[in-house]
């Protein structure tokens, strides 16, 4: 397992088979390893819509 906290409300883990994406805008969202790409998108616009609130 590894854990990514992009910033104190934007946690990934991932694990074998897929990953855990915890954000407060979503809650807890499982994603396949497939799914890296919007993975990373849904972290990116997360953090956008904090930093404007």
């Amino acid at each position: 397992m590894a854990v990514l906290s992009v910033r104190p409300e934007i946690t990934v883990f991932a694990r074998q088979g897929g990953f855990s994406l915890t954000t407060p805008l979503t809650g807890t969202v499982r994603y396949p390893l497939a799914e890296v790409v919007e993975v990373s998108e849904v972290v990116v616009w997360c953090n956008e819509e904090l930093d404007a609130g």
